[in-house]
């Protein structure tokens, strides 16, 4: 099968229609069909029968869809990575954070930034640590912010600044906010409580399983932010990022430092083959400097 003719079977098969295929990939229905007819006269059998008017992949089509969307992915890979080749270049600029930084810290970077520089165009998006280390790799983005992490090779990092894990919980339900508390103050409470999968919650596991806590946890979730919208209503108590915490304000919750203080890195990362531009300097520089002004903020 050529190129064009897997993505005409993609596009059928995910659409289950040739017009909505046709649509999708900008071409005429004619187009499409002759493409499938092409592309099963190669093969040797149908790609997909009609029954009662619907177009109704064949068993060999759904073994053939899952390397299909191998394809498609790559593809879509490769263009984005062709569109890309000039970020760092002084028009535009690509980086990823992880998603802590999404709710407050990034749109403020981006406001000052901008403010500076207005004809920069900046394209941000969230994911977890090793998905921003590989999309370095891969020259998908300029750089990249996260927690603390294990070095990769071929990959810069700067520590941009230390944060603590605080505990977050409903107003009124511990001692005023701002007091260091022990872990043990929260024993039998009810817990939210981050999967382990990422550097934070890996980190975080060592506390809880360091501690004789009889912890009753009643949620496990993916982020912090889920955490904190949980004590927020009242759900439980959790243990967070700073910066999670600090996002948006704290109304509905009260903050507490831990005792002894369990603190982790905040870095950011660049391959080593390609230098920041200059304005990715400025842009790293801003989101710092508002990290830092977050960070310092007095807890009420």
């Amino acid at each position: 099968m050529r190129l064009r003719h897997i993505e005409a079977f993609h596009a059928v098969y995910t659409t289950g229609s040739v017009t909505l295929a046709a649509e999708l990939l900008s071409i005429s229905q004619p187009a499409v069909s002759k493409m499938l007819s092409l592309a099963e006269a190669q093969l040797g059998f149908g790609l997909f029968d009609r029954v009662k008017g619907r177009l109704v992949p064949t068993p060999e089509a759904h073994q053939l869809f899952q390397q299909a969307a191998n394809v498609y992915d790559c593809l879509g890979q490769f263009r984005e990575l062709s569109q890309n080749l000039n970020v760092g270049s002084a028009g535009n600029i690509r980086f990823s954070v992880t998603p802590a930084f999404s709710q407050e810290i990034v749109p403020r970077t981006i406001k000052t930034f901008l403010r500076d520089q207005p004809n920069v165009h900046v394209a941000v998006n969230t994911r977890h640590c090793s998905e921003i280390a590989k999309g370095l790799i891969n020259r998908q983005i300029e750089f990249g912010v996260v927690f603390e992490r294990a070095a990769v090779p071929g990959l810069v990092e700067k520590i941009l600044c230390s944060a603590e894990f605080v505990v977050l919980s409903p107003k009124g339900w511990l001692s005023e906010t701002g007091e260091r508390l022990s872990p043990r103050v929260l024993a039998d409470m009810p817990f939210v409580r981050l999967n382990d999968r990422g550097p934070l919650g890996q980190l975080l596991r060592g506390l809880i399983d360091r501690t004789a806590v009889r912890w009753n946890t009643i949620a496990t979730v993916g982020t912090y932010h889920i955490a904190k919208s949980l004590v927020v209503q009242g759900a439980g108590v959790s243990i967070v990022d700073e910066v999670t915490a600090r996002s948006n304000g704290l109304d509905g919750v009260d903050l507490h430092f831990l005792e002894p203080a369990l603190s982790f890195k905040i870095k950011a990362l660049w391959p080593e083959s390609v230098p920041l531009s200059a304005p990715s300097k400025a842009l790293l520089l801003a989101f710092q400097s508002e990290l830092k002004s977050m960070l310092s903020r007095k807890t009420p």
